[in-house]
């Protein structure tokens, strides 16, 4: 089982993140943040090879295994745990989706680091930066500055108690799922 040594990995970026905002390292910041949204987004899809050998489908990590093939080969086997352990982990996805950072993953690792416009250690204890990501050609990019009908640039601000908060997600679901499926992740 892999699935919690993927979580620690998302903890150890979480904290270098927090660490390097708290430190105005801009640079670090970035990279940070970029490898903690990118561990903590791959949990759940560890999670679904670890099922896969839980419930013994034949699936390995060797194999490129989406979730319609964890369906395919848990209904032809008969694997009704499995499936409704699948369709668990599809709402998990769902209500995952739904949170910023999900997506802020997918921004960074395909289009590249967003440059750090602003990083700012304010007097409370709740440290941040904004992140502007440039140009956007889509309206449902979430928020940005639109100019002629076109949005032509968005800021996120990522603050390191939302990361925390996510982390904190995942290992919720982490927990529900040993405890509804009788496993240790």
């Amino acid at each position: 089982m892999e699935t919690r040594k993927k979580l620690e990995e998302a903890r150890f970026f979480l904290e270098e993140f927090r660490k390097s905002v708290s430190e105005v390292a801009e640079k670090k910041s970035s990279f940070y943040l970029s490898a903690f949204l990118s561990a903590w987004r791959s949990v759940l899809d560890v999670m679904l090879y670890d099922f896969a050998e839980y419930y013994s489908l034949g699936l390995t990590r060797e194999d490129r295994m989406i979730e319609r093939d964890f369906f395919i080969v848990a209904k032809a086997k008969s694997k009704g745990e499995a499936l409704r352990f699948l369709k668990w982990w599809k709402k998990k996805i769902q209500r995952l989706s739904r949170n910023k950072l999900w997506n802020m993953r997918r921004i960074i690792i395909h289009r590249g680091y967003p440059e750090i416009t602003q990083l700012y250690v304010p007097e409370s204890m709740s440290s941040g930066c904004t992140i502007s990501l440039g140009i956007a050609e889509k309206a449902d990019a979430v928020a940005g500055y639109i100019t002629d009908g076109r949005i032509v640039g968005i800021e996120y601000t990522i603050l390191p108690e939302e990361c925390k908060n996510a982390f904190k997600l995942m290992e919720d679901i982490i927990i529900e799922a040993e405890r509804k499926f009788s496993v240790k992740l």
